[in-house]
């Protein structure tokens, strides 16, 4: 298992879905900024989903903190950067 912790702005409105077991979860994307190995900004992005409920109102350009589980798979030869979230706080621009 991977830990990750992060912090960035959603990226899109929060969405809730319901996974084939007929649970319902909140998924959303985090945009984290950094720099490349040549000292350039840069942005990743994070597919994040939680099954806490709580969190289906995050919107849009909203500051998120998080740790969770990070799971990296490949879909069509680009790398996907997915967190199984389990704690989340809210910042404040």
């Amino acid at each position: 298992m991977q830990t990750i912790t992060l912090s960035g702005y959603l990226t899109e409105n929060a969405e809730t879905k319901t996974d084939k077991r007929g649970y319902k979860y909140v998924r959303f994307k985090v945009g984290c900024e950094g720099l490349d190995l040549a000292g350039s900004k840069t942005t990743t992005i994070y597919r994040c989903y939680t099954y806490n409920l709580e969190f289906e109102n995050l919107k849009k350009d909203e500051l998120v903190f998080l740790s969770g589980t990070q799971i990296l798979s490949m879909y069509k030869g680009s790398v996907l950067l997915d967190v199984k979230v389990q704690n989340i706080t809210r910042g404040h621009k």
